[in-house]
This record gives C-alpha cells, sequence and structure tokens, in this order.
C-alpha cells in the first residue's frame, strides 16, 4: 500500500519541478568602468548590461544621467566626457530598473616639459626642446607655439631656439593644444663661469608595460656650450620596472611601477622619474621557423588567474638533435640567452609554466622563442613575437 501511495506523490514532484518561474531581469554597469581611468578632456565609452527574464542578456537602450556634468557629462548613447576633476555619480536605467557607479575624475596628462640651459651668456643661442604628453600619457612629437617674456633680455625662434640679448631673468614658454609650460633663464655677462649640467632633453614620464622608448640627454660645459663628445651613461633605480641600456639609453617597460631614470656624465647627474603602467596586450603570439632544420608550430605567452605566465605551443613538429627551448632576446646562430625552458622533443601541442620556472618572467621580458641544440650549441629554429 506504501508502494501505492508513493507513486503519485513522486509524480506531483517532478511536475512541479519541470515548472520554471521566470527570472527577475537585472542591469549593472560593466565591470570594464570600474578599470577606466578617467582624466580631464578625455571621452570614454561606457556600457551597462541588461539580463532580461529567461537570465540571457539582451540588448535595450539604457539611459544614462550624471549626478554633475561639470565633473562628468554623459550623451544619451553612454559616452563620457571628462571635464574637471572630482567625483560624480553616474546612473544607468531601463524599464524602472537603475544602476550606479561613482567615477573619480583625475587631473588631465596632458602636458608640456621643457629642456634647456637654466642659464645662458651673452651672445649665445642655445636649442630648447619641448617634450609634449598626451591624454594618455604617451610622449608624442610636435612643434609647440615659442615665446619669450622679454625680448630684450633673450629671444626664442618657432624652433625653440634662445639666443641671450643683455643680463637679467627672463621667461620662455612652450604652449600645444590645451597644454603650457614656461622656464625661467637666467641670462648672465660673458665673463661669468657657468656649473656644468646635464639635461635630459627626451624623456617619457608615462610607459606601458612592453613599450619601447629611447630617452636623450646633453651635457652643457662651464661655457655654457653642449658638449657633443660627452658620454653620457644611464641606469635605472628599478631595471626590474624599467631597464635602459647604459650607453644609448634605449629604455624596455618590463612591468607596473615606478623608476628613476639617471642619465650622468663625470660627477654630474640629472633624473627623471617614470611610472610604467599596465599595458592592454593581454598576449603575445608568434611562430616557429626552422633555420637548416624543420621546426614548426604556433605559440602563445599569456597570463592565467593566477598571474602566471604560460607559454603554450601548437601544432610542434621538431627536427634536429638535442632541442631546448629558449625564451630569449638574441636571435643568432652560436649564441643564446634567457631562459631555458626544457627539452622539446614533444610533438603536437606543449603547455609549459614560465613562471614555475622563473617567477620574474613577464610578457614581455623576452622577444624570441628559440629552439636550440644544447650539444653543439646552435639554433635549430627560432619565432619571433609579433607584438
Amino acid at each position: 500500500m506504501k508502494k501505492l501511495y508513493l507513486l503519485p506523490l513522486v509524480l506531483v514532484g517532478c511536475i512541479r519541478t519541470d515548472l520554471e518561474d521566470p527570472l527577475t531581469p537585472t542591469l549593472r554597469i560593466d565591470n570594464a568602468v570600474s578599470e577606466i581611468e578617467f582624466r580631464v578632456s578625455g571621452t570614454y565609452p561606457l556600457s551597462a548590461i541588461y539580463t532580461d527574464d529567461t537570465g540571457e542578456p539582451a540588448e535595450v537602450q539604457i539611459s544614462w544621467v550624471s549626478s554633475d556634468d561639470k565633473i562628468l557629462s554623459l550623451n544619451e548613447k553612454g559616452l563620457a566626457t571628462a571635464n574637471a576633476e572630482g567625483t560624480a555619480t553616474i546612473t544607468a536605467s531601463y524599464d524602472g530598473l537603475e544602476a550606479m557607479q561613482d567615477i573619480e575624475v583625475l587631473a588631465s596628462r596632458e602636458m608640456i616639459s621643457i629642456s634647456g640651459l637654466s642659464t645662458i651668456r651673452v651672445g649665445n643661442s642655445v636649442l630648447f626642446t619641448a617634450n609634449y604628453l598626451d591624454l594618455n600619457g604617451q610622449t608624442t612629437t610636435m612643434s609647440p607655439e615659442w615665446s619669450s617674456s622679454n625680448k630684450t633680455i633673450a629671444t626664442v625662434d618657432e624652433g625653440g631656439r634662445v639666443t641671450a640679448v643683455a643680463e637679467g631673468m627672463v621667461d620662455i614658454t612652450a604652449s600645444f593644444g590645451n597644454a603650457s609650460s614656461t622656464v625661467t633663464i637666467k641670462v648672465v655677462n660673458e665673463s661669468v663661469m657657468m656649473d656644468p649640467e646635464i639635461q635630459i632633453t627626451k624623456f617619457a614620464s608615462f610607459m606601458e608595460v612592453g613599450e619601447q622608448f629611447t630617452f636623450e640627454a646633453s651635457y652643457i660645459n662651464t661655457s655654457g656650450v653642449v658638449d657633443g663628445m660627452a658620454a653620457i651613461t644611464w641606469s635605472s633605480s628599478s631595471p626590474a620596472v624599467l631597464s635602459i641600456d647604459k650607453n644609448d639609453g634605449a629604455a624596455t617597460a618590463n612591468a607596473e611601477g615606478t623608476a628613476t631614470i639617471t642619465a650622468a656624465y663625470q660627477s654630474i647627474s640629472s633624473t627623471v622619474d617614470v611610472t610604467v603602467e599596465a599595458s592592454a596586450v593581454t598576449e603575445r603570439s608568434g611562430s616557429l621557423m626552422g633555420t637548416g632544420y624543420s621546426i614548426e608550430g604556433d605559440f602563445v605567452l599569456s597570463k592565467n588567474e593566477d598571474g602566471d605566465v604560460i607559454l603554450t605551443i601548437t601544432n610542434y613538429k621538431p627536427d634536429g638533435p638535442g632541442p631546448f627551448f629558449y625564451l630569449s632576446n638574441i636571435n643568432e646562430q652560436k649564441r643564446v640567452d634567457g631562459i631555458n625552458l626544457g627539452k622539446a622533443k614533444t610533438r603536437g601541442n606543449i603547455t609549459i609554466n614560465v613562471s614555475d620556472i622563473d617567477s620574474n618572467v613577464e610578457l614581455f621580458t623576452y622577444n624570441y622563442l628559440i629552439v636550440w641544440c644544447d650539444p653543439f650549441n646552435t639554433r635549430l629554429g627560432f619565432g619571433e613575437f609579433n607584438n
């Protein structure tokens, strides 16, 4: 009898379980918005995600409102314009649903810095240079408008060449777009000796991981003249963040952080601080080719959720004696450096956790994947990262 009574109860339970109630629609601002760095004068596309009663995202017309248009204004498509420093609350709404998020607007990075002598002798002419930093923090080539506050003391032409006319103090200004910068120059008599100095004439204040930039500097002697024979040397306070070639000033951004770049000659030096930020590039890729041997395969270097650098090689077809994988910055037939990833005999698809071998390796630390013959110390094949 118990079985007869239980059977209809089980059937009823199954029928009721199969009936699914509709879900409650939701609206949220896209998580990517929180990762945007809002700066004055910048424009930023915003997005919100609406999920309908089936639990699936649906395309709808979102309405956008800012709590303070003077700080951050929005158009009907969710394009935000940062107008002034401060904090504003943005609201996305649709069909009675609302999602809100506070946005902090930072100062614009758009700026100009001037490099040139702080003291010039009467009758001398010195070329000044201006570095323009755009809204994205990138150093951009441009031709600024130059001006002098007192042409009877010093003049400046359209190319930035300052000519000292008479003793005194004078302001030299460079302007471009919404940015301008002014330096004060002292013009001295011909008989006055000047302190030697180094001017860093080309630099980047902000770089992205993986970006390369060449810094430049000049040494000015006691006569106030640029000494083109002076061998300026370069160094970084944190090579793991930003490395730089000692002799030519070629720098590579390796990891997020801040580094101080120093240009030095004899006992004189000058510095500039550089902030390295995360790159928009999340992976790098390339293809292997043989050099005298048949080597094939495609490779991708990326980061997993734990932050480990992972090398994935697909369709690998090896050839040659004693092959090893290397990540390297040298691509020569008889020389290899970098990190040894182990034997490369496996065919097909290969996954290597590079961070387990060397935790200091980042996405942009190396530029080549090398297939190397250790017994004969020669290259069997290689591939260059194409981004």
